[in-house]
């Protein structure tokens, strides 16, 4: 039950709008709008969007709130948004094919330590504890 009040609370946290902050005079900034949380169906339509595609053995193991493997078909979550922990988003960015190099979590995630951290030179993705 527990989980189920943080859920519950996290969801609402995160619907509410972020603060806004001015960008510099002259700045350009391509992606604009709400913040968002897809199904797992439209988050699959955006990865394909960039070029990535899902095969039904890569999508073995991938976390309920994505999608699952009926038979030879991959069934994508539809009716809900999806909130996934960060060692869940990893599991599905990596079953697209993409890899998270201790060298980038060093240089690009350094400061969101809440995702990924490298020890002992290895990638160490940690849960979003509540």
């Amino acid at each position: 039950m527990n989980k189920f009040i943080s859920a519950l609370f996290i969801t609402l946290i995160m619907s509410l709008p972020a603060m806004a902050i001015e960008p510099p005079e002259g700045a350009k900034i391509p992606y604009q709008g709400t913040n968002r949380a897809y199904t797992g169906m439209q988050f699959n339509e955006v990865l394909e969007a960039y070029g990535l595609e899902l095969s039904v053995e890569a999508a073995k193991g991938l976390p309920p709130c994505f999608a699952r493997v009926l038979g030879d078909i991959i069934d994508f979550r539809f009716g809900d948004s999806m909130v996934c922990s960060p060692s869940q988003y990893h599991s599905i960015l990596a079953a697209y094919g993409l890899e998270l190099t201790p060298e980038n979590v060093g240089s690009k995630l350094a400061k969101m330590d809440v995702y990924a951290t490298v020890q002992d030179g290895d990638v160490m993705h940690f849960r979003f504890n509540v």
